[in-house]
């Protein structure tokens, strides 16, 4: 981990490039990353949520754990995918355990850069708009393959190359199908 210096790496993220110059340079500035070995939390239920998270490299699951010891995993979060953005936003301690699930590199955007950017960045607010949207998308494919007698839960997602769709991979009728969640649409 880590072979790439991190104001590379950031300069690199999609969303990044589409930033005017004043709102890179700060981006470049004040992230920060880190790495978790496997089992590592990047955040815990009840934590203050004081930067927003993008995997960088490695593998992160969001669950949540009840009184008696049961846990549900909410999704799991690939490289170039980012989570933890509700809590900055909602200024709320998180609701859910971040966790790596392999040695993990993470790159951290302060809280007050992120909020920075959603108030004077149009071109961050598309990202984030377009980012909540395929996140309501996964979950509705979630709730539409639970409908399905035949189908388990999604136990895999990705993003295209482009980071532009998100899908999620479920066993129906003993088949791997994989789940367009902008369109709902089944392919085998």
């Amino acid at each position: 981990l880590q072979a790439i210096p991190l104001s590379q790496l950031v300069s690199t993220l999609p969303w990044v490039q589409d930033l005017r110059p004043i709102a890179k340079d700060r981006v470049i500035a004040d992230c920060y990353d880190k790495t978790y070995g496997r089992g590592g939390f990047v955040a815990r239920q009840g934590d203050p949520s004081t930067s927003w998270f993008g995997v960088a490299e490695g593998l992160l699951k969001v669950t949540s754990g009840d009184p008696n010891g049961r846990i549900t995993t909410f999704t799991a979060v690939p490289a170039c995918a980012w989570v933890g953005e509700g809590a900055v936003i909602k200024r709320e301690a998180r609701r859910y355990d971040v966790a790596a699930m392999r040695p993990s590199r993470v790159i951290h955007v302060p809280r007050a850069t992120f909020m920075w950017l959603l108030e004077s960045s149009i071109e961050f607010c598309r990202f984030i708009i377009d980012h909540l949207n395929e996140r309501v998308g996964q979950f509705i494919a979630m709730v539409e393959v639970a409908r399905i007698k035949t189908c388990t839960m999604p136990h895999g997602s990705r993003l295209d190359p482009s980071g532009a769709r998100h899908y999620s991979a479920c066993m129906m009728d003993d088949a791997l199908v994989v789940i367009d969640t902008r369109t709902v649409a089944v392919s085998r």
